[in-house]
């Protein structure tokens, strides 16, 4: 059977995603960011030739702009009491058709082709595949199996996500792989880190992707709006 990817999303409404940035941002902004990484995530998803899900929750379908790449896409509603559940009863949807699966959020506008394929030739040889993500959860989770035991009892939003997940699959008798560690997009920090590695050689094909784009729209506005305030006040004496 054809592998598979499950996409997480909430739907990308003003003031019900990336609520926090909305510390800098407003909601319209916030939601304008999720359909650019929705974007991005799915121009990448579409060139694995696996089956593409994308699980909503918050919204309707009609909330996923026709502008988003979706021809080939299932959208089906998440259903569960928290998120390890909702991604539990994905993965055993999921898997009744398909022998492998990857399941993956929109706070990672540079996850590649090459990063959901590399999983899914590991799973060829192990159990469980995570993708550590820096604030201590994981980008990314890919199974040949549902195990409920995976995603009951983890104290998500939290650092100790990844952790407690290892030590749940070491309890089951699971074999895991670990790819190399990123950061998510939930900050202000964190859009700002992203931006910041566009800037690097190295990292210029992240500078095609509509997050990035946006994300350097944002920094420019924001930070524009920070220098002008700076400057009215050592104009007003108000510092020194």
């Amino acid at each position: 059977m054809e592998p598979a990817v499950i996409i997480m999303s909430k739907a990308p409404l003003p003031g019900k995603t990336k609520t926090r940035l909305m510390n800098k941002l407003t909601g319209e902004e916030c939601a304008a960011f999720h359909r650019a990484c929705l974007q991005d995530i799915l121009a990448e998803v579409t060139q694995l030739g696996a089956g593409c899900y994308l699980y909503y929750t918050g919204g309707t379908p009609a909330d996923f702009p026709s502008s988003l790449p979706l021809e080939a896409v299932i959208l089906r509603p998440q259903h569960g009491a928290d998120l390890g559940e909702r991604m539990y009863r994905a993965c055993r949807e999921v898997l009744a058709h398909h022998g492998r699966v990857v399941i993956i959020g929109t706070d990672s506008p540079d996850i590649t082709a090459e990063t959901m394929r590399q999983s899914l030739r590991e799973l060829e040889g192990t159990d469980l595949v995570l993708g550590p993500a820096l604030d201590g959860g994981y980008y990314l989770i890919g199974l040949k199996a549902a195990y409920a035991g995976l995603f009951t009892g983890v104290a998500w939003g939290t650092a100790r996500v990844l952790n407690q997940t290892l030590e749940r699959a070491a309890a089951l008798g699971l074999s895991a792989s670990l790819l190399p560690e990123k950061r998510d997009i939930d900050t202000w920090e964190d859009l700002v880190h992203f931006y910041e590695q566009g800037r690097d050689k190295a990292n210029r094909w992240l500078r095609e992707k509509q997050a990035y784009r946006l994300a350097a729209y944002f920094i420019n506005k924001y930070q524009k709006e920070v220098d002008e305030n700076y400057g009215q006040l050592l104009q007003g004496g108000g510092l020194g």
